[in-house]
């Protein structure tokens, strides 16, 4: 009930890329070295622990080239950097490169030292498109958060009619966390994310929904939790929003003046008792009748 309300205040909306506007499943293209067995089961094995969609894709891309399971020890995972594990003595990374690609990259580290560079491919949603031209529609100004480097997110936006100005890319959990701090101060906001990147960022926003490939960070700090892939919900969940609101505004504002009219009329003495008794529930069934059919329409 509190989020139904809150988000009639709300005339921003801010998503997630990958994941929320885009499908979760992100594909490994390519490596840029060819791997040994014994670093694919390196990858692989540090990569079984991540939540991240990236570290998903090489679990796929890798189970069916090898299978052994190897022990990681001091496994970290650090929303908006990678994974980090020492196996076998050496310490071993996939962490985000910091080249300026144009691609969805990773490097695969041992220590310092660069084994391959990773290349991932990601899909929208077949919904986005459609979703946020009517959110812009309906008067609400659009951002898109991203981690991954600028100009393949800029291609992206531009294709779902999305500002390149709002577009904010290599993005941390922190300052996802302060940019919505900062739209706060002037406007409700919607943040509609899925990872752990977006935890601390969800639990800032007026509004905080989780997409359903969500981790549990992200669903534990949303007040929504889409149940269905896409963002198609978050359009119908304001117009209900909006259409609940108004209806309850509408209500209140006639039994007050049906209440007054005709408790003045009884109170003067022009309604007697049999018809006043007849119109107390009238009242209560028209705000039910206007409800039904205001909300179903």
């Amino acid at each position: 009930p509190e989020a139904i309300e809150k988000l009639k205040s709300c005339h921003t909306v801010i998503f997630d890329k990958t994941g929320t506007l885009t499908k979760s499943e992100v594909e490994v293209v390519e490596f840029s070295e060819e791997l040994r067995t014994k670093h694919k089961n390196i990858l692989l094995t540090l990569e079984k622990q991540s939540v991240h969609p990236f570290g998903k894709a090489i679990v796929r891309g890798l189970s069916q080239e090898t299978s052994e399971n190897l022990e990681v020890i001091n496994f970290e995972e650090r929303p908006g950097v990678g994974v980090f594990g020492k196996i076998e003595g050496e310490d071993f990374s996939v962490r985000r490169l910091e080249n300026g690609s144009t691609k969805y990259q990773a490097g695969f580290f041992r220590g310092s030292e660069l084994i391959s560079s990773i290349q991932f491919s990601s899909t929208p949603y077949e919904d986005s498109l459609t979703s946020i031209k009517k959110l812009r529609n309906m008067g609400y100004t659009i951002f898109m958060f991203t981690g991954d480097q600028n100009s393949v997110s800029q291609d992206m936006a531009k294709a779902m009619g999305i500002d390149q100005a709002n577009v904010m890319t290599q993005m941390t959990p922190e300052s996802k966390s302060d940019f919505v701090e900062k739209l706060l101060k002037d406007d409700g906001v919607i943040f509609v994310g899925d990872g752990l990147n977006d935890s601390l960022a969800m639990s800032k926003a007026s509004v905080a929904i989780s997409a359903y490939t969500s981790v549990d960070a992200s669903y534990k700090t949303s007040d929504v939790h889409l149940l269905k892939h896409g963002v198609s919900d978050v359009v119908d969940l304001i117009n209900i929003s909006n259409k609940t609101i108004d209806v309850i505004k509408i209500n209140l504002s006639a039994s007050l003046v049906y209440n007054v009219i005709f408790g003045g009329l009884a109170l003067t003495g022009f309604i007697n008792p049999l018809v006043a008794a007849f119109l107390m529930p009238i009242s209560s069934f028209s705000v039910i009748g206007h409800s039904i059919f205001r909300l179903r329409g």
